[in-house]
């Protein structure tokens, strides 16, 4: 087996009148981008009125394709209303949940969670097709994970959850406020694994 670098992404979010707006994107780089142009850029909103327990309020999704020398966007969103959350798209609606959230603002929800001791059981992710209730398989405190950003490794605390359809697992650095560096996503069904690395050392307020 091997693996390379598709690209590079970002991550940013921004706190303001009790609001957090998490933006990242996905840009492919190098000799990869002659091959594989795609973009994806991605914004999810989440409530801070009590910052104890944010409430996630949306996430939406926006897909730049290049074929033949043509670009195209798809932009696909998901809107939680006072008591169910619509996929503005096909207007397909499911329950409103107390601790469901999108994948990308997931992690970042997991790391309050555990700053704040807060229990991370009961979760559920959320995506375009279906609610995903997570199951925290483990928790490991003083992990070693080697990182792009130091040559010595990193002490990580270790999460693990799983689903019928999906095996996460998060690494967050002990000595940058459990900042996440590096978030595993295994879609069993498909039989797709996605792997997130930070590449440079997190800049905390």
């Amino acid at each position: 087996a091997f693996g390379f670098d598709l690209g590079v992404g970002s991550h940013q979010m921004v706190c303001e009148e009790q609001r957090c707006i998490l933006q990242t994107k996905a840009v492919p780089k190098g000799f990869v981008r002659m091959f594989l142009k795609d973009e994806v850029y991605e914004t999810s909103t989440l409530s801070i009125e009590n910052p104890e327990n944010p409430v996630w309020l949306s996430y939406q999704k926006k897909e730049v394709k290049y074929k033949n020398d043509q670009r195209s966007e798809k932009i696909s969103q998901l809107q939680v209303d006072a008591n169910q959350i619509v996929n503005i798209q096909n207007k397909k609606a499911w329950p409103r949940l107390e601790n469901v959230f999108d994948m990308s603002s997931m992690p970042y929800v997991i790391r309050d969670k555990l700053l704040q001791q807060q229990s991370v059981e009961k979760l559920v992710v959320q995506d375009f097709k279906e609610q995903i209730p997570l199951t925290l398989k483990s928790i490991e405190s003083e992990i070693r994970l080697k990182t792009k950003f130091s040559k010595s490794d990193q002490l990580t605390t270790k999460l693990e959850f799983n689903s019928q359809s999906h095996l996460i697992k998060v690494w967050y650095l002990n000595d940058f406020e459990l900042f996440p560096a590096k978030i595993f996503v295994k879609n069993l069904k498909k039989d797709r694994t996605v792997i997130l690395e930070l590449a440079s050392a997190p800049k905390l307020p």
